[in-house]
């Protein structure tokens, strides 16, 4: 598969009978020069601990990750960030007792995930596309404990 632009291929070798061909497990920090190489590909983020994703620079690209938390957070909380571009789109919470909120992103930089009142809960996932120069189309769905806060920051 070609994950390079118009004017650099860079071809990455893909094993269609793989498991994994769509999805990849993740568990520690994952850098923008790492993260660009999965475009298009679910990125199951399994950490308790929650750790940093940078996201690369937002050009306009089309690039697309999915983010679908693998294990709920339990402490620091789990960071995807937009260096240098701003995140537009909303993220619904779903509660408990079923009440559902939605944040918009005002523009945004950071979206956190803590486990509880901001969503990172096992099954939750956030839906990031590359729009356009300095931007990224944000969409996700999260369940909360507690009262519901924005993940945006």
């Amino acid at each position: 598969i070609n994950q390079g632009t118009n004017l650099s291929s860079l071809w990455v070798q893909v094993d269609p009978s793989a498991s994994t061909a769509r999805e990849t497990t993740v568990t520690a920090a994952l850098s923008a020069a790492a993260l660009k190489l999965l475009t298009g590909k679910t990125i199951n983020l399994n950490n308790a601990a929650g750790f940093a994703v940078t996201l690369p620079a937002a050009t306009g690209s089309g690039n697309y990750y999915r983010f679908f938390i693998g294990t709920t957070v339990t402490s620091v909380g789990m960071t995807i960030v937009a260096t240098g571009a701003y995140l537009y789109g909303n993220i619904v919470q779903a509660g408990a007792s079923g009440a559902a909120t939605a944040w918009t992103a005002a523009p945004s930089t950071t979206i956190t995930l803590n486990g509880s009142t901001k969503g990172g809960l096992a099954g939750d996932f956030i839906d990031l596309e590359d729009v356009a120069a300095n931007q990224w189309s944000v969409r996700g769905l999260t369940a909360i404990t507690g009262t519901a806060a924005t993940p945006f920051s």
